[in-house]
């Protein structure tokens, strides 16, 4: 896989929005707002490579970075020409560099999961949360 195309961009971001729109449609307000949140993080990965020619710029602080952007195919070296260097990689954790809508997309993993699991404990038990 190269860099993203603007075609790949608006497929990504159309099939999301047509989630948010279908979760709105049905008032289930929780859910859109998890789901909210991850377009935001979507949308915002997109933006950055979209505005940089279809690659994901990344801060380069240390060697082993380097070397896995130099073999990525979806990944560049930030520079000075580089564009919304804010929405980039560049917040380092223990496994690599992510931007913030990576943090974004795992907020909503988390959001997720929990409301999943607590749709299925409240019909186990019988107990509603919310309704």
């Amino acid at each position: 896989m190269g860099p993203m195309t603007k075609r790949d961009a608006a497929r990504l971001l159309g099939i999301r929005f047509l989630l948010l729109f279908l979760i709105a449609l049905f008032k289930e307000w929780i859910l859109f707002t998890i789901f909210l949140i991850e377009f935001l993080g979507a949308l915002s990965n997109i933006a950055v490579m979209l505005a940089n020619y279809g690659y994901m710029p990344v801060l380069i602080k240390n060697e082993q970075i380097e070397i896995s952007v130099q073999f990525s195919k979806k990944h560049s070296r930030m520079n000075e020409r580089t564009r919304l260097r804010y929405l980039a990689d560049i917040f380092y954790v223990k496994d690599g560099v992510i931007s913030i809508g990576d943090y974004l997309i795992d907020i909503f993993y988390f959001l997720f999961k929990a409301y999943i699991i607590i749709i299925i404990v409240s019909y186990i038990t019988g107990f509603l949360v919310w309704k």
